[in-house]
């Protein structure tokens, strides 16, 4: 569960139930009579290990229940094998193995096995039998082992061979765990009624009703405990209600009304659970943030930009459902700047046939919602066989899908190209002043057979000319690449790119922390880049990050993700750069406790806000419109002190904001007079002790970032 901090609240639930009584005991409980089962059974801590450098562990039969293992040694699940004695350039076939004891309860279930993140590929398997398999990394390693496979007499064989293709190998992060599938486990608890996804405006009430979907053919009696907790550790509201009749599927109990009032912005972590006499249920973790209300001075100068709707990935019809969501929570985080791909093979079906409809809805939905588009020139051609346009006659059909692309969305300047249709808001699909060319062109996921940084680079060329013809006012955004690869980036330098292109844009993702600027890592090869533009007398050439961000797996949690967001856009802003970045992204594409798809998110992929939300907003709503940055750390100390100065505002006047933090303990800071203090998702920190109005007093930064809000008398 996740854990903040507590402010009084009003919670009223109605249940419907003549009366409250004492919680009755399965036996007793009328209705469904639920039989005792272990929930969880956890598969964390020793188990039996060995490497298979000639990957002829299937063959000798190490998945076997009965194969002799005194040659193998023992290690920790999860943990990786390079931490744990292994030499770090062993990569390739390595087995786990460990006995499973299943409860008699357990008889005659499925259970769902869950290994989170296997680095790199895994093949399980059960009682000697092959279970289930991944190919990498971010595949789903959740595996169904059926009730006729499972043993309670006697111990079951759990085996996993882990494949490792470079870097660390084994388990990266937990919890591993069987989970026995009962016929409640289906059950759904939820909140409803919830306004806006899960965000509501600071100023408004956050009331929410809870609601429950009983799977089962009977009802019973059972009790709801209801638990509110912001970020920083203390709930506001615990309490425990019941007993409650649960009536079958397809009808619902009534709404349990949850009555909170106003709270602060910040995020707050919701956890129901549903009980039965002594069986737990059902267990939902839900969240909601308070968020802040953002009016920029200049949005199209703001450095604040998100990756959010990912609207070519939804199907035409969800753009109304699914899309309007993703932007409505991207409106509300404050960031002004978005980026979106238009594929050139869902535009152009076939040679010379055009579908403008998706890409319409694309363009206009963002202008909307206030949000301004980086539109990325993408991929392949609907007749390419997904191959990249690095011939000369691909480049003239890709030149055509330029032209009318940026023709439609930009200025208007050649009406047979144009349908103008009424927005719902301006009028118009909104103009994309910035066109990104390509996406990561140096992967060959993106740029197939092979990236080859002549053909970019030629591409690069004639898409600017392109461009230029039509309106020299857009900007040309270039390179694009996955992390920050200096000789991809040269050789396009080499060959005239700084000629073509108005911004360099990279994704400098990296595993360690954002504070971490060696030039080993991709920040330290941030500067590496500037160094190299300034050479090539390209001292004005902006940079822009396009992606970056951390996926809630491994050893990064929620917190940590909100950590890391503001740390990565602090220091990178005080570095002086780069001028633009652009977090990815908006939502998971996997569910919390499965490995597949990225987590990246600031929200889950059901809209539920990450800590990461609040803190973004809360990041945007303290430093939007700052016009200078100092610098007042401490290296040694491990200190990190930003003072950001913003003139008066729309929404704000005149402001010192301090973001501090230490990356060497906990340090006391010195709070102005009348400062005030707010944490990494925006809540108010109290003073401990409330002295002289006049007097200085301190307060405890630690890992986590603080904020110091100082107004400047006019």
């Amino acid at each position: 569960m996740r854990t903040w901090t507590g402010l009084s609240a009003v919670v009223l639930l109605a249940s419907g139930c003549a009366g409250i009584r004492a919680p009755l005991t399965g036996a007793e409980s009328p209705g469904h009579r639920f039989l005792p089962i272990e929930p969880v059974i956890d598969l964390a801590g020793v188990w039996r290990f060995r490497l298979d450098p000639r990957d002829e562990g299937v063959a000798l039969g190490w998945a076997a229940s009965r194969t002799d293992t005194a040659e193998w040694r023992d290690i920790d699940v999860p943990g990786m094998w390079e931490t744990q004695g292994i030499p770090a350039s062993q990569d390739g076939a390595a087995w786990y193995r460990r006995d499973v004891l299943i409860p008699a309860s357990a008889g005659g279930l499925d259970l769902r096995l869950n290994l989170r993140r296997v680095d790199d590929a895994a093949t399980v398997f059960w009682n000697g039998e092959e279970a289930g398999a991944t190919r990498a990394i971010h595949e789903s390693t959740i595996f169904t082992i059926p009730a006729a496979r499972v043993r309670t007499a006697e111990a079951n064989m759990l085996a996993v061979r882990v494949t490792d293709f470079g870097g660390p190998g084994g388990f990266d992060g937990g919890p591993v765990t069987l989970v026995p599938v009962t016929p409640w486990s289906s059950t759904r608890i939820d909140i409803a009624d919830m306004p806006g996804l899960y965000r509501i405006p600071a100023g408004q009430h956050c009331d929410f009703n809870i609601t429950v979907d009983n799977p089962l053919p009977q009802g019973y009696f059972a009790d709801l405990r209801v638990v509110v907790t912001p970020f920083d550790g203390v709930p506001l509201h615990d309490s425990t209600h019941g007993p409650i009749w649960i009536n079958p599927h397809p009808d619902y109990t009534k709404p349990l009304g949850v009555l909170l009032g106003e709270l602060p912005p910040g995020w707050y972590g919701v956890e129901i659970t549903l009980t039965s006499g002594q069986t737990t249920v059902a267990r939902r973790e839900r969240a909601f943030t308070v968020t802040q209300p953002v009016r920029h001075l200049d949005p199209e100068a703001s450095p604040f930009g998100l990756n959010s709707g990912a609207l070519f990935h939804l199907t035409l019809a969800s753009h109304e459902t699914e899309g309007e969501a993703r932007l409505a929570m991207h409106e509300a985080t404050g960031a002004p700047w978005g980026r979106n791909d238009l594929w050139w093979g869902e535009i152009e079906t076939a040679r010379g046939e055009w579908d403008w409809r998706e890409c319409d809805s694309v363009v206009s939905r963002y202008a909307d919602h206030d949000i301004r588009l980086l539109g990325i020139l993408s991929y392949f051609s609907a007749w390419s066989g997904g191959r990249a346009p690095a011939t000369a006659a691909m480049r003239e059909e890709w030149l055509e899908y330029v032209r009318r692309t940026v023709a439609r969305y930009g200025p208007v300047i050649a009406p047979d190209l144009i349908t103008w249709e009424k927005g719902r808001r301006g009028g118009g699909f909104g103009r994309v002043r910035a066109w990104e060319v390509w996406n990561e062109p140096n992967l060959a996921e993106f740029w197939e057979p092979e990236p080859n940084v002549e053909d970019y680079a030629e591409l690069l060329r004639v898409t600017h000319e392109a461009i230029e013809q039509i309106d020299p006012g857009l900007t040309v955004v270039g390179c694009v690449t996955s992390g920050v690869p200096l000789h991809f980036i040269r050789g396009v330098l080499d060959a005239g790119g700084a000629g073509w292109m108005d911004v360099l844009s990279v994704h400098p993702y990296q595993g360690e922390s954002p504070v971490d600027w060696r030039e080993a890592v991709p920040h330290g090869q941030l500067r590496l880049l500037r160094e190299e533009l300034e050479r090539r007398g390209q001292r004005a050439m902006p940079i822009w990050i396009t992606e970056e961000g951390w996926p809630t797996t491994g050893a990064v949690d929620c917190a940590t993700q909100a950590e890391y967001l503001v740390k990565m856009h602090v220091t990178v802003l005080a570095s002086g750069l780069v001028d633009r970045i652009f977090w990815f992204n908006l939502n998971d594409w996997g569910a919390p406790d499965d490995n597949a798809g990225g987590h990246f998110g600031l929200c889950e992929m059901d809209h539920t806000p990450k800590p990461s939300y609040a803190a973004y907003n809360n990041l945007i709503a303290r430093l939007h419109d700052f016009d200078q940055i100092e610098d007042h750390s401490d290296a040694a100390a491990g200190l990190h002190r930003y003072v950001f100065h913003r003139p008066v505002g729309i929404d704000h006047g005149a402001e010192r904001v301090t973001v501090v933090w230490s990356e060497s303990g906990e340090i006391e800071v010195s709070v102005p007079p009348g400062a005030r203090v707010v944490n990494v998702v925006g809540s108010p920190v109290e003073p401990a002790v409330f002295g002289h109005p006049a007097a200085v007093r301190t307060e405890t930064a630690g890992r986590m970032p603080i904020y110091l809000i100082e107004e400047i008398a006019p």
